[in-house]
């Protein structure tokens, strides 16, 4: 049991943090939402996709891209038939201060 007797609200939370410790900060993708699927065709759709979350004023942190490997046992391999201009789009959502994340196959 803790007790505090004496200070502002702002002195009892540090006081009790003081006593308690402070909690782990999260991974950056679980602080805001991020659109991500694994169903976009290619990189025109994503893009499609973005500038109606960006016209519809809906906030969002940046994307996750998960099917856009040339073949999926290739890891780090981008399907330039379908996702052609992938880096430079990459570029221009940083420009944005949005953040993308590639997810990757585990076994190589």
């Amino acid at each position: 049991m803790y007790v505090i007797k004496n200070g502002s609200p702002k002195d009892i939370i540090a006081q009790y943090h003081k006593m308690i410790g402070t909690s782990v900060m999260p991974a950056y993708y679980q602080l805001g939402v991020f659109l991500g699927s694994n169903a976009w065709p290619s990189l025109s759709a994503i893009q499609s996709m973005v500038q109606s979350q960006e016209d519809s004023g809906i906030a969002y942190e940046g994307l996750y891209l998960d099917n856009y490997n040339e073949k999926p046992h290739y890891t780090y391999t981008v399907n330039q038939a379908n996702f052609n201009g992938l880096p430079a789009y990459v570029d221009t959502m940083h420009s944005k201060n949005k953040k993308v994340i590639f997810g990757t196959s585990y076994a190589i």
